[in-house]
């Protein structure tokens, strides 16, 4: 048991108030136990606890290897959560689990479920995550989900506060992601009825994620009066610390990958009805970009393997870049979704269908999320190198849409791309630099971020990237 999915447990299924034990005499915890959660190591400690905890009410996760290591009828104690024992009773419901191949969770779901919901949250594409779907597909209709979960835990008394997220109208089945981890981390509830997933409920865990949330719900109010023809976005409810989102999958979705006529004509439309043109320096993202500088030209501390050179070049470059930015008096800017990308929209063939907008924003310099759709695609779905976005570039910037859109908009190429590439790293460094657990993609996006920026010209007059 990983000791940070504990927490996530608690922000989901328990009041925050709430004093969480974990009792752990076996030593399964992987870890270390997160704060406000204590550590039990025995029974010794566990009795004296609780017998000194006055009037305090406790959740207990067991994470011994039976039931009876303790009396867990103990007043004080609210609830129990046990972890992969056998229930005592056939009203339980057990809450399966699946790891990420680091053993940490990944989705929760429900033994009741007679559905696979979880999988509406898996965008994964290629042949490997199509069998994979159809594997889960099939033992969840016969009643195996044993055969593809990690793990399950069970409540010796239903807690309700998971429920308060949930819509008031009918459901039946639900499933939870858990999020990415970092600073960013929040949890998504799929909701369906009658095996279809009709909404998401976004649960931010962490402060930050809380801000990115409200700026989501912010965002979808603003660009629901846009009336957008050739875009289609999520309605939405609810508050930063709950937002639930319609599910906007079309029935039947193109599979494709790679940016299309029909990205950059939403795109197009968008611009067309938000561009307009200020001093680079007074945009939300600039005030970023600084903020963010600051603390990567401070002795920061590297808590993973990045390496120390590779981040100090990149700093480096970063300070040069800036400056140059900074003698622009005035870029181009607009609304941008962001974290445009494969997996945040579905393709038909009148319309792209985006979703995930929480880093939406509407002073963001134009083709921010062109160059964020090549960059992401192709290095963390093809693993390509940085020769083969470049040539990329190349090719959207002679595309008859883009040439249309930095006609019209009076777009500057080279400082809009050099724009792009200081906001999208000295955003994700900070970030990356305190991850303790580093997925092996942010190694590949700083590798090609550095390559990126050395390779960077400044031009006296616009060049092709």
């Amino acid at each position: 048991m990983v000791a940070s999915d504990l927490k996530i447990i608690q922000q989901l299924y328990f009041r925050e108030a709430e004093c969480v034990l974990v009792f752990d005499p076996n030593a399964q915890l992987k870890g270390n136990c997160p704060s406000p959660l204590k550590l039990i190591s025995n029974n010794n400690e566990l009795a004296q606890v609780l017998n000194e905890g006055g009037a305090q009410s406790y959740i207990i996760f067991n994470l011994s290897k039976n039931k009876n290591d303790f009396d867990f009828k103990h007043g004080s104690i609210n609830n129990i959560v046990h972890f992969n024992l056998p229930s005592n009773t056939n009203s339980d419901i057990k809450h399966h689990f699946v790891n990420n191949t680091n053993g940490s969770m990944r989705w929760i779901f429900p033994s009741t479920n007679r559905s696979a919901v979880f999988l509406s949250l898996y965008n994964n594409t290629g042949w490997k995550a199509k069998v994979y779907k159809g594997i889960v597909k099939l033992c969840t209709l016969v009643g195996g989900e044993s055969m593809f979960s990690n793990g399950y835990f069970t409540f010796e008394k239903q807690t309700s506060s998971l429920y308060d997220f949930l819509p008031n109208k009918y459901h039946d089945e639900y499933a939870i992601f858990t999020g990415t981890a970092g600073e960013n981390r929040k949890a998504i509830v799929a909701i369906a009825a009658h095996k279809y997933v009709s909404s998401f409920i976004k649960i931010p865990l962490t402060k930050k994620a809380k801000s990115l949330v409200g700026n989501e719900l912010q965002q979808l109010n603003y660009i629901k009066k846009l009336d957008l023809v050739k875009m289609s976005i999520p309605k939405s409810k609810g508050t930063a610390s709950h937002l639930e989102l319609t599910n906007i999958k079309p029935v039947d979705p193109l599979n494709q990958s790679s940016l299309t006529d029909q990205h950059l004509i939403g795109i197009s439309e968008l611009y067309n009805k938000t561009t307009r043109q200020i001093n680079p320096q007074t945009t939300n993202a600039w005030n970023e970009i600084q903020s963010n500088l600051r603390l990567l030209n401070d002795d920061f501390e590297i808590k993973n393997d990045l390496s120390k050179q590779k981040i100090g070049a990149i700093v480096n470059q970063l300070n040069h870049l800036v400056d140059w930015i900074g003698g622009h008096h005035s870029i181009s800017v607009g609304l941008a979704h962001g974290d445009f990308t494969p997996w945040n929209m579905y393709l038909t063939n009148d319309k792209i269908h985006v979703y995930d907008w929480e880093m939406s924003t509407t002073d963001m310099p134009l083709l921010f999320d062109v160059f964020h759709f090549v960059f992401q695609n192709e290095i963390l779905i093809n693993q390509n190198q940085f020769d083969t976005i470049r040539m990329q570039l190349q090719k959207i910037r002679k595309h008859e849409i883009v040439s249309s859109l930095v006609s019209k908009h009076a777009v500057d190429w080279s400082l809009h791309y050099a724009f792009y590439l200081v906001y999208i790293s000295s955003y994700y460094l900070p970030l990356y630099l305190k991850q303790q657990d580093l997925h092996m993609q942010a190694h590949w996006l700083v590798d090609v971020w550095l390559e990126a920026l050395e390779l960077f010209s400044y031009p006296q007059v616009e060049q092709v990237v």
